[in-house]
């Protein structure tokens, strides 16, 4: 199981990127069960806060509709969570937000995640994979 990371929904539905290839065809196979994938609510409100901060709320729900669709399992954000978070913040340098969702992956044991943040490849609990990286282990 692998974690995805609000990143690649952003590059997906975003402008042309190099990144955006990529992160429409990891979502595909997610699309069609070929990559086990896991999220958390918290990657749905960081979509709605982006777009409503640029003033594009109903594109940021229309994402965010879609992402419910693809992805098989969302789930909460528990207290345990936001504790384990705050010892994630005092060891590494990373957002508040990839605090959570590290402190998520590590309470339920989800060890990989998919991202093009480079906060999440210092981590040494966890892997973190670009999407061109799995995209070329699928391929094998």
């Amino acid at each position: 199981m692998i974690f995805i990371d609000t990143s690649i929904f952003m590059y997906a539905a975003g402008k042309e990127h190099p990144n955006k290839e990529p992160s429409v065809n990891i979502l595909k196979l997610i699309a069609v069960g070929e990559v086990d994938a896991v999220i958390n609510v918290e990657v749905l409100q960081e979509i709605y806060h982006r777009y409503t901060m640029i003033k594009m709320k109903e594109k940021g729900i229309e994402l965010a509709k879609k992402v419910i669709t693809i992805v098989p399992r969302i789930y909460s954000i528990e207290l345990s969570d936001a504790i384990k978070a705050m010892e994630i913040l005092e060891k590494y340098n990373v957002t508040s937000r990839d605090a959570i969702h590290i402190a998520f992956m590590l309470n339920r044991n989800i060890k990989e995640v998919c991202t093009y943040d480079r906060h999440f490849f210092g981590v040494e609990e966890i892997k973190a994979y670009k999407p061109e990286d799995l995209l070329r282990a699928y391929e094998k």
